[in-house]
């Protein structure tokens, strides 16, 4: 039996999925309230109906979204790193 190379989808670093959809971020964003990033779309969907953390449940008491650079600037180069 020879063995497959892991493609990108089994490669995927813990600190790079959103752990609401548990895929590669998209528009990571920093939710001030419980200061844990969400890929943007789906924290804004989450919150449009819910006044708890999509991580830990806890009652948020801010519901503010910041980009988070440093997690776009990994998800970048572990994208560019995949490309190759």
């Amino acid at each position: 039996v020879i063995a497959q190379a892991p493609t990108a989808a089994d490669t995927v670093p813990a600190d790079l999925e959103c752990p609401i959809s548990h895929k590669l971020f998209e528009d990571p964003v920093l939710l001030v309230g419980d200061g844990h990033t969400y890929s943007r779309e789906l924290v804004e969907q989450w919150l449009r109906t819910s006044n708890k953390s999509p991580l830990t449940n806890a009652v948020l008491y801010a519901k503010t979204l910041v980009p988070n650079y440093t997690v776009r600037k990994l998800v970048d180069d572990y994208r560019a790193q995949m490309a190759e």
